[in-house]
């Protein structure tokens, strides 16, 4: 029997598919405001992880901030449905762990894009508490999200996992001191010294083990 009583999940890379999103969302802004620039397909799917505020700030520091995030935003409407995928077996599995688990996310998002995105693939309904970049004052790869989570669920260290895809979810889980799974059904590349409690392939892989 599982002796986790709360399941945190990232978004973007772990619930949905968005990296040809997040890829096309880039390259749009680069297009617009550094042409003399091209980024790597590497650099662009490193965007997922840390908050927009800080990609913008190392990548567009001369750029008003407030036309990048509209722009961000505009592309991210108009092209939700058409570059953002739900994975396989995903509504079975969270099905079941709602049966068991406490859920949660814990995303570098902002609140109101989490919630829509989670509202368009009908997810919201399976999570309890959403901590996004607006709720802390230090985001991943900080802890301060998941200890909020912790402390919301009045859980122990050992009773939570959290589940994400990117290096930053690694290092905010294990500042958190909690058990971290990663998922690695992207096309994100993880440096060596990542050594994630868990790493499942596909989504169903999750469910495997925290529905045994």
């Amino acid at each position: 029997m599982s002796k986790y009583k709360t399941i945190v999940f990232d978004i973007d890379g772990t619930l949905l598919n968005t990296d040809l999103y997040i890829c096309l969302a880039f390259l749009n802004l680069f297009q617009k405001y550094r042409k003399e620039y091209m980024p790597s397909l590497k650099e662009l799917l490193s965007f997922s992880g840390p908050t927009l505020e800080d990609t913008f700030e190392k990548y567009f520091p001369n750029v008003d901030k407030k036309i990048l995030f509209d722009e961000y935003e505009r592309f991210y409407k108009e092209n939700l449905k058409k570059y953002t995928t739900l994975y396989p077996d995903e509504i079975s599995v969270l099905d079941e762990l709602k049966k068991r688990y406490h859920l949660a996310i814990c995303t570098s998002r902002r609140k109101d894009a989490a919630i829509a995105c989670l509202k368009y693939f009908d997810l919201l309904k399976y999570f309890e508490l959403i901590i996004s970049v607006d709720d802390v004052s230090k985001p991943k790869p900080y802890p301060e999200s998941l200890l909020k989570i912790l402390d919301f669920f009045q859980n122990d260290n050992d009773e939570v996992i959290y589940i994400g895809d990117a290096y930053t979810d690694y290092l905010c889980g294990l500042a958190a001191n909690i058990d971290v799974g990663l998922v690695t059904y992207g096309m994100r590349k993880l440096p060596n010294d990542t050594c994630p409690d868990f790493e499942f392939k596909q989504f169903k892989e999750i469910g495997a083990l925290l529905n045994d």
